[in-house]
């Protein structure tokens, strides 16, 4: 994920861009408003949309990007798994499945492989 800020060389409006590249390769862009312009160029204070991977795979997901692997069970997904779990513990398998375009099934098995390697914190739903 890279998160950086730039300024139109135009009309200097302040915009936050968000790539995210690891599972469905966007660029999410947002305009700041003054308050919020403001609070970045003095106070380093970031807007929270991108505050978390989680929520870049939500707006991804929400705006109809869906990528499938062709083998999502040999491919990097168990690692996002456990970088998802550790940003936040207890994330649902129904959870993953839905932010990473799996089936509950293989998400479930990918999460198993992620806690047994990476002993990663995930709650298996019944």
């Amino acid at each position: 994920m890279g998160l950086y800020a730039s300024a139109c060389r135009v009309c200097q409006t302040l915009w936050v861009i968000a790539q995210e590249g690891r599972q469905n390769d966007i660029f999410i862009v947002r305009k700041l408003d003054a308050p919020a312009d403001e609070l970045l160029l003095r106070e380093d204070v970031w807007p929270p949309d991108f505050e978390r991977y989680e929520q870049l795979l939500e707006i991804g997901r929400d705006y109809g990007r869906r990528v499938q692997f062709a083998d999502p069970e040999n491919s990097s997904l168990a690692w996002t798994i456990s970088d998802l779990a550790k940003e936040r513990p207890g994330i649902a398998v129904s959870r993953l499945a839905s932010l990473l375009n799996l089936t509950p099934e293989i998400a479930a098995r990918l999460a198993r492989k992620a806690v047994d390697r990476d002993g990663v914190d995930i709650k298996f739903d019944q």
